[in-house]
């Protein structure tokens, strides 16, 4: 968010405004990039036989393997641009906070 526009919500609408991103946040972490993660981990989880380490015979490729990563990191910047917002909201309402308590 710009500060412009920080600046010109008061605080009840900034109030309002991290509610609904932290809402958003917690929705793509759990409906998203969480599951993302798991599916990346399964698919480079390896096999255990006895004790001992082996591929799977549907072993994933190398490039399955870097195209899930890709997945994965692409969901962790959508998630980084969400928390920058949430960040900056909540900047925001603690300077105004401050204001109100000199």
């Amino acid at each position: 968010m710009s500060n412009d526009r920080l600046e010109n919500m008061t605080l009840r609408e900034k109030y309002k405004a991290a509610d609904v991103i932290v809402r958003e946040l917690i929705e793509h972490v759990e409906l998203g990039f969480l599951p993302k993660v798991q599916g990346l981990e399964r698919l480079v989880e390896p096999q255990e036989a006895s004790g001992v380490y082996r591929l799977q015979e549907n072993a994933a490729t190398d490039r399955t393997i870097r195209d899930e990563v890709g997945v994965v990191l692409e969901s962790e910047l959508f998630t980084d641009d969400v928390f920058d917002r949430l960040r900056a909201l909540l900047e925001s309402i603690n300077g105004d906070v401050s204001e109100i308590l000199k």
